[in-house]
């Protein structure tokens, strides 16, 4: 009896997903990046999956007997996540890292704090020193304000003086000065 078409198409995306499976694998034991994550059996190589940015980066579980049908693939997949293993047992526990990232989060956010308090510190001096500033200037336009009042008031007096001249002056004139200043 022979295989529908269905079958072979269906064959080349196992055997492309299983290919995209060990590419990652492959990736993420050269990086060294997240070896902890990453399949240590062929157990959870089968049942491994991951949806990435493209159809390409992407992959989901496979049967045993798909891997087993591709021989090569199944022994690249025996010694990849044999390396993996071998990569775990070297990394650090994932415990011990994340303590380790806590603390130089710890020592990070220290830092930062001393930082910021020691900004805070500088606008706090400067904050009082400008306020000394506002206080002088204010005193400034104070002692401004007064002089002017007092400038306007020896003003006042003065013209107050000259209105008074004038009208004595006017007073003194004769009467024939004053008829003459009208004909004007």
């Amino acid at each position: 009896m022979a295989k529908p078409s269905v079958a072979f198409t269906n064959e080349e995306a196992a055997r492309a997903n299983i290919g995209r499976k060990l590419k990652r694998l492959a990736t993420m034991l050269k990086d060294g990046a997240l070896v902890a994550e990453a399949p240590k059996s062929l157990r959870q190589f089968n049942a491994w999956t991951f949806v990435g940015g493209s159809a390409d980066d992407s992959f989901v579980r496979n049967g045993h007997e798909t891997l087993r049908r591709y021989e090569n693939l199944q022994s690249e997949a025996v010694k990849l996540t044999l390396l993996v293993k071998v990569a775990a047992k070297s990394t650090p526990p994932a415990r011990e890292v994340a303590v380790s990232r806590a603390r130089e989060r710890a020592n990070l956010h220290c830092q930062l704090r001393r930082i910021a308090e020691r900004h805070a510190l500088d606008v706090i001096s400067e904050n009082i020193e400008l306020r000394r500033q506002v206080v002088a200037l204010n005193s400034t336009i104070d002692s401004m304000a007064e002089e002017i009042v007092g400038i306007r008031e020896a003003y006042e007096e003065e013209l107050q003086g000259l209105r008074s001249r004038t009208a004595q002056l006017i007073r003194a004139t004769p009467k024939n000065v004053k008829a003459i200043r009208k004909d004007d």
